[in-house]
């Protein structure tokens, strides 16, 4: 059901570039695309280039107090997060960044919107 992950990101995208004008941190909000299907030579290549396992699929660059970002994972179902994943969400807890995993785009975009204190109700 990766397609439906997919689908929320675009969602998420979409929403995001709708509310910018609104909320202009969306401006820091990145996708990092992961998965999807390769030729064994595009993955050994972006291997090489240092494209490893375990990123989340949004950051937003935006700091609120001592916070410098926030990272979002998107999932659905019974997903849940890889080890690599969890080593890197733990991680980045530790460096003091807000994490969160969601099950749909609209609870990331409610996530994005109440750490950058947004009204609700976007």
């Amino acid at each position: 059901m990766k397609h439906i992950e997919d689908d929320h990101a675009r969602y998420l995208t979409q929403w995001r570039c709708a509310n910018e004008r609104r909320i202009p941190e969306l401006r820091w909000l990145y996708h990092w695309p992961q998965g999807g299907k390769r030729s064994k030579i595009t993955a050994a290549i972006l291997k090489a280039m240092g494209v490893r396992k375990g990123p989340w699929d949004f950051w937003l660059f935006a700091r609120r107090g001592n916070c410098p970002g926030l990272m979002i994972e998107l999932k659905h179902g019974k997903n849940k997060l890889t080890d690599e994943q969890k080593e890197l969400g733990e991680y980045m807890v530790s460096q003091g960044w807000d994490v969160a995993v969601c099950y749909h785009w609209h609870d990331a975009a409610q996530e994005i919107a109440d750490y950058l204190g947004a009204p609700r109700g976007f």
